[in-house]
């Protein structure tokens, strides 16, 4: 139990420092409910970013003193950025704020996000039986990869590890050329004393809350406009076109599939397919689900900087640009991007954009 509040006291630390550094740079410039949820995304992909360098450098592994250090450091920042001189909790009353019609949308957004995602994360995507493991729908393509990475830093060949390089049983006899930050976070919450649903179902389910909320806010920006933010959160979730609803008058095909699994139906000797951007994307794909947030992040990030130009040049405090880069630097070893490397001397390396 002591080893669990171990690993929340990180995730809770990583998103604390997070939200009072956004508050403190960027405060009265982007409002509080985009503050919440950048740094839900950020939060824990930071905290990551960070143990993973530091533990890989002075430890060689997952230590849980490290663990500990590290959240007492980002404690004590957070602290003193919310209670020192200047701090957020004297700017709370200049705080900017979106109104009560957009709170309320937002809370209807993201309570559905949540069970959406609660319900697809357990039902789908790990399942374990009698002391094994399986999943549905497209899960199971990217489920072995992503447990092998998650145990190769408890039991397998990256115990001992230097972040430049890690390797994979997948990719044997060459440095692995993939984002591993939301696997390594796993691991280290399983270190905590996570099960292996948990470590996984945790750390997703806020991204996945926050990837919902952040398209709403993004466009929100973009557009001025509720019904057309929202229009376009349901657009993106079912961007791979409006096939599915053939299949409701199919038998035995409810609502909850469609979130469940990709479709393929034959008729007239063409095979239609729907490809759902939860099922597909989003729950196979770990470095989809926790890369985009932050990509959108960084781009209502960018659009504030826009809007805001001129009052920002004359802060007092970090310029926005600084404070952009330092946000910006998690984002940059999770960038979605698969690559199969060769160790040859004249290395080749295909990547591609999932």
């Amino acid at each position: 139990m002591s080893s669990i509040v171990f690993g929340l006291g990180f995730l809770f630390s990583s998103w604390a420092v997070t939200f009072c550094s956004l508050f403190y740079f960027l405060n009265p410039y982007i409002a509080f409910i985009e503050l919440c949820f950048i740094s839900l995304s950020i939060g824990h992909m930071f905290g990551a970013f960070c143990a993973f360098w530091i533990m890989g450098i002075f430890w060689n592994s997952i230590s849980t003193s490290a663990i500990a250090l590290i959240s007492l450091l980002f404690t004590c920042i957070s602290i003193g950025l919310w209670f020192g001189p200047n701090g957020c909790s004297k700017k709370m009353q200049t705080v900017e704020k979106l109104g009560r019609s957009v709170d309320k949308v937002m809370f209807t957004l993201c309570f559905s996000a949540f069970l959406l995602f609660a319900y697809s994360l357990t039902t789908f995507v790990l399942i374990e039986e009698n002391g094994v493991y399986w999943s549905k729908g497209n899960d199971w393509r990217g489920l072995a990869y992503h447990l092998s990475v998650i145990n190769s830093f408890r039991f397998g060949c990256n115990q001992i590890f230097q972040p430049w390089q890690i390797h994979s049983p997948f990719m044997a006899a060459t440095h692995l050329g993939y984002g591993v930050l939301p696997d390594f976070l796993s691991a280290l919450l399983i270190h905590c004393g996570f099960s292996l649903n948990d470590a996984i179902i945790v750390p997703s389910l806020a991204s996945g809350v926050s990837l919902v909320a952040l398209l709403f806010l993004v466009n929100l920006r973009f557009t001025r406009s509720v019904f057309a933010a929202l229009i376009a959160v349901i657009f993106v979730f079912f961007a791979g076109g409006i096939g599915f609803l053939s299949f409701f008058f199919e038998t035995g095909v409810s609502f909850a599939s469609i979130f469940a699994q990709d479709y393929v139906t034959e008729a007239g000797g063409v095979s239609t397919i729907w490809l759902g951007f939860l099922q597909h994307l989003l729950l196979p794909q770990r470095n989809t689900l926790f890369g985009y947030p932050i990509f959108l992040s960084i781009i209502l990030l960018i659009w504030i900087a826009f809007q805001h130009s001129n009052s920002i040049s004359t802060s007092p405090n970090l310029s926005f640009s600084n404070s952009l880069t330092f946000l910006s630097i998690p984002a940059i070893p999770i960038g979605n991007i698969n690559s199969d490397s060769s160790s040859s001397s004249s290395s080749i390396v295909n990547s591609k954009l999932s």
